[in-house]
């Protein structure tokens, strides 16, 4: 199943110019603007993030040939600065981001529900064609001392469904 999952969503990444950096369990770790500058790159990796939940129903289809029944999963997407390098020890290194945009970005993933993405306020102010949303509220985060001001966006499924007893 997770294979599935990373060759879409890895695939739509690569397709809008982002970096896919790793795989943490059933999450997809990417950035656009690093290694490589990505103009405007918080709208294209909203817009990558919308593209992925639409794209969700050809993830249940493939799975469904495989007797698997269909998932929805939840994206956080966060603009800011990041220390871009190769981190690690003598014995393993890779290339990573991190700093404080990182964090929050994962602590947005944790709010969004399923078919759901999370972005700060901040961040959809940086969008040069922002989607609807619907507000949050502020938000108290692990990690952070305020309360951060979120926004989702839900993208619409489009996968057919059949009332129970219909």
């Amino acid at each position: 199943m997770l294979n599935h999952f990373y060759e879409l969503v890895t695939d739509i990444i690569l397709n809008r110019g982002g970096t896919v950096l790793k795989f943490v369990g059933d999450e997809v770790f990417a950035v656009f603007g690093a290694p490589l500058p990505v103009d405007h790159h918080p709208q294209v990796a909203t817009d990558c993030a919308i593209e992925i939940q639409q794209r969700g129903p050809e993830l249940d289809a493939a799975l469904s040939d495989l007797g698997i029944p269909p998932v929805q999963f939840g994206i956080g997407v966060n603009s800011g600065e990041v220390v871009a390098a190769h981190v690690g020890g003598g014995r393993r290194r890779q290339y990573d981001i991190v700093g404080d945009t990182v964090n929050l970005a994962s602590r947005l993933c944790g709010q969004a529900g399923r078919g759901e993405i999370v972005l700060t306020e901040v961040m959809l102010a940086l969008l040069d064609d922002p989607p609807a949303t619907e507000a949050m509220g502020a938000v108290q985060l692990k990690g952070l001392d305020d309360p951060v001001p979120l926004v989702k966006i839900v993208v619409a499924s489009t996968v057919a469904a059949t009332a129970p007893g219909a």
